[in-house]
């Protein structure tokens, strides 16, 4: 009889979940779970670090990684560096400067950066082999996660910091204060990089800018010489469908290649919108990575050029300051995107690569074959096919 069915114990149910969930855990192997709490914490900006109450977190840390010595043949302290986007020039100096605890120093740095995430830490670790720096941390930042996202609508979005880029970061509260004390703490062989590319972003913002100015000035007058004092323009129509396209130096030519294809219509295929940097110079270097960002989630596609320089820009520990601004964002454009591809559950619809079909043994690259994001490419021989695709009219031609 229905009536002698025993409804379920909902603690009892709890205890039994639990333990099942426990049973899955210690089945997956440390890589495993290192890489899915990355995942998670890459919403987290890394200052959370730094909110008090998570100061054991950050002293366990510390205390693993810095009870190692520094060398050649241990992973300790200044690898951990190395793998979060530090030069060896700047390790060698805190090495031979720092009154404080190095990783602790490291990681402060670290916080002070826009786009610092807490899963880059821990995959940082995993990547060097530092399991037990990770074991020793794990529950404390998954406590962490688990916290922050059930108070997400309680202020701890990335909304609560508007003078911060809407990158999909959640911040600490105080986030604005956490970080003016720690950049106050940071030594300067760890931030003058950014004073000086701020100069130099400045300097050459002038330059050129203005050169831009007399340039359009000169074909300003050349169009007017041309048409007449009674031409009457027309408003620019907008393009539906908008692309970022990314590159190192030696894929320049290609790049202006495909800009040119896209931005002009053939058939029933619209143009394209294309968005290179260069052609932004005064609004980038306003704050690059805030306009990088802010475009980047607008955009219907993102296009990399794989080229030899384009693996190394990717490859680089330090950002380069040479050449176009493109050149110099290849590194940041290619962590959005790989950023992107995690939080879309792994899957790919918004990135695809063009490969030079005469240097197409860059397929071979080590990095490509690993690299999800670049899985799907195009050969530069069929860009207007490519265009095809995204305009979604590939199927519409005569």
């Amino acid at each position: 009889m229905l009536s002698g069915l025993k409804t379920k114990n909902p603690a009892l149910e709890r205890i039994r979940d639990n333990g099942l969930n426990e049973e899955r855990i210690k089945q997956k192997t440390a890589e495993e779970q290192a890489e899915e709490l990355a995942v998670i914490l890459s919403r987290f900006h890394a200052s959370f670090l730094f909110v008090r109450e998570n100061d054991v977190i950050l002293q366990k840390l510390c205390i693993i990684m810095s009870s190692i010595p520094a060398g050649i043949h241990t992973n300790s302290w200044n690898v951990l560096a190395l793998e979060l986007g530090y030069s060896p020039l700047q390790v060698e100096c805190v090495k031979n400067t720092s009154k404080d605890d190095n990783t602790f120093l490291v990681l402060k740095s670290y916080a002070t950066r826009p786009d610092a995430d807490l899963g880059r830490i821990v995959r940082a670790l995993k990547n060097i082999r530092r399991m037990d720096a990770f074991m020793a941390v794990q529950q404390g930042l998954t406590a962490l996660a688990a916290k922050y996202d059930q108070n997400e609508d309680s202020g701890f979005s990335s909304t609560e910091c508007s003078n911060e880029p809407a990158d999909g970061l959640l911040y600490p509260p105080d986030f604005v204060k956490i970080r003016s004390q720690l950049e106050a703490q940071v030594f300067i062989t760890m931030k003058h990089l950014n004073r000086e590319i701020r100069e130099a972003r400045n300097e050459r913002r002038e330059e050129i800018v203005k050169a831009r100015e007399n340039a359009n000035r000169q074909r300003h007058r050349e169009d007017d010489r041309v048409q007449g004092a009674a031409v009457v323009r027309q408003p620019k129509a907008r393009a539906r469908y908008n692309v970022m396209i990314t590159y190192a130096d030696d894929g320049t030519e290609l790049a202006k290649m495909i800009t040119k294809t896209f931005r002009t219509s053939q058939g029933k295929r619209p143009q394209i919108g294309v968005l290179l940097l260069d052609e932004h110079v005064d609004k980038v270097l306003e704050n690059p990575e805030h306009f990088i960002i802010h475009y980047f989630h607008k955009m219907n596609y993102v296009i990399p050029i794989l080229t030899d320089g384009y693996m190394r820009a990717i490859g680089r520990a330090v950002q380069d300051e040479g050449g176009n601004l493109d050149n110099q964002y290849v590194q940041f454009v290619h962590d959005l995107c790989s950023k992107y591809y995690r939080r879309n559950s792994c899957r790919n619809d918004k990135i695809r690569c063009v490969v030079p079909i005469e240097k197409r043994s860059i397929l071979n690259h080590t990095h490509r074959k690993i690299d999800p994001i670049m899985a799907a490419y195009e050969y530069d021989t069929n860009i207007e096919e490519l265009a095809k695709r995204i305009t979604r009219t590939i199927d519409d031609d005569d």
